[in-house]
């Protein structure tokens, strides 16, 4: 489940941070609940939490999708296509000449065939896919785990923790190697 819709999530967190290319979090930790039978065993409920570098706490779970940032003067919610805010007249004021504006794609496969055509990057460019789907592997990793872990981003390995790094791979089926 996380690994599969969270990086969607995860990826418009970590551009807010202004670090879905180079970085993710540095302290991962998260729990679930994953069924003692029947066809599948994947995780059905979870609470997770990230800490990166700048202190910047991330807190997920399963539910509702979307991503709430909370500051010190309010909060906004974002998920895809929707945006609610504590103030919604927020939403009107005036954007300067040199303030972020985000990449504007209603449709994701129109986006990626543009850019092939036009060499431009798209929406989310692999580096943003790497570090979004990342996160989710770490917080399985976690789950797996059950105990809180220590990341190096730049590496992208756990920091003294050879259980952990030993779930960043499987074993590959014949002949295909990495």
């Amino acid at each position: 489940m996380i690994t599969g819709w969270g990086a969607h999530m995860y990826d418009i967190a970590q551009w807010a941070l202004g670090i879905d290319t180079d970085s993710g979090p540095v302290e991962v930790e998260a729990t679930a609940e994953f069924p003692r039978r029947g066809l599948f065993d994947v995780h059905v409920g979870y609470r997770a939490e990230a800490r990166y570098a700048n202190g910047v706490k991330l807190t997920s779970h399963n539910g509702d999708p979307g991503v709430k940032f909370v500051g010190q003067q309010g909060w906004i919610w974002v998920t895809r296509g929707k945006y609610e805010a504590h103030d919604r007249n927020i939403f009107r004021e005036k954007i300067g000449e040199n303030e972020i504006r985000l990449y504007e794609s209603k449709n994701h496969m129109r986006n990626f065939l543009e850019c092939m055509r036009s060499r431009k990057n798209p929406a989310a460019p692999v580096e943003v896919g790497h570090r979004s789907n990342s996160v989710c592997i770490l917080h399985h990793i976690a789950m797996k785990l059950g105990r809180k872990l220590r990341w190096d981003p730049t590496a992208e390995r756990f920091a003294n923790d050879d259980a952990a790094n030993a779930l960043l791979d499987y074993p590959h089926r014949g002949p295909w190697t990495l």
